[in-house]
């Protein structure tokens, strides 16, 4: 009897091998995936399109959206929210729509500002023109949520895809996850002629905290806007380094507005602390 049951734990095992790979399958261990993920929708509208009828219909676009798309609009604990704001207008037959959406992905929320303009007739109303943007909007959201699970070398070329949302994205992805090799892309968006991606790398550079970044930063100001120079101020004072620190030494010494001297001078204290060193006490 003692032989037999030696024997027979071989075959326990491949029995239990067996069940194994039926109910979770065998083969190499993948990582994760989020299937079909869960929605919570939060909608709002404003504008002349009001009313449960024509949230029903708007509603019902999204959750198609989403569910052609790979997603479940049904909601509860642990879904991801997804915010579409939608406002609308019309008048002497012309009408438009603005849809703006947000997708709480962590660590960096999905977000895609679709706006369309039309002719109204008989065949192309007010409702089906928002319908129509609506639907674009949530094609937007997915391509940016397909896009967070990318790789470093899948955002990089989204840094330069003709969208600037998808732009936008991407550059907030890579300086979340500090990738390195996206100093140069992302500084050569600085020039760019749409002011929220060129906002957008400036964001993305002081987050990134590369001192690769700081001649590009400061080549791109104009010193007709104040603001352009407020803005990369502030981006120096998170990057650092003696050249971020010599160029802020600059401005709160000799820039002709009080604010960009005031703001300078801030800056490089906080350089300087961070650096260990007591903070200048020039006068200004």
């Amino acid at each position: 009897m003692t032989v037999n049951s030696v024997n027979s734990i071989p075959t326990y095992f491949v029995f239990v091998g067996f069940l194994w790979c039926i109910l979770w399958g065998c083969g190499e261990k993948k990582a994760p995936t989020h299937e079909n993920p869960r929605i919570e929708i939060s909608l709002g509208l404003q504008g002349e399109l009001e009313g449960e009828a024509a949230f029903a219909t708007i509603r019902k676009r999204i959750e198609g959206g989403l569910e052609k798309g790979g997603m479940s609009a049904v909601g509860g604990p642990g879904a991801m929210r997804l915010h579409m704001q939608v406002s609308t207008r019309s008048g002497q037959g012309e009408g438009g729509v603005i849809a703006i959406a947000r997708l709480d992905l962590k660590p960096v929320p999905a977000e895609v500002s679709v706006a369309a303009t039309g002719a109204l007739s008989q065949g192309r109303t007010l409702d089906a023109l928002a319908v129509e943007t609506v639907g674009e909007a949530v094609s937007a959201i997915l391509s940016e949520y397909r896009l967070s699970g990318g790789d470093g070398a899948t955002l990089l070329r989204a840094v330069n895809d003709p969208e600037p949302d998808v732009q936008i994205f991407a550059m907030r992805l890579l300086a979340e996850r500090k990738e390195k090799a996206a100093v140069e892309p992302i500084a050569r968006l600085l020039t760019d002629p749409k002011r929220e991606v060129v906002d957008a790398a400036v964001g993305a550079l002081a987050m990134l905290k590369d001192e690769r970044a700081v001649d590009p930063l400061i080549h791109a100001i104009d010193p007709a806007d104040p603001s352009t120079i407020l803005r990369t101020v502030d981006a120096l004072a998170e990057i650092g380094g003696d050249k971020a620190k010599a160029y802020l030494e600059m401005l709160a010494g000799g820039h002709e507005l009080k604010e960009i001297r005031d703001a300078a001078m801030a800056a490089r204290k906080r350089i300087e602390e961070r650096q260990g060193r007591p903070p200048s006490q020039s006068k200004i």
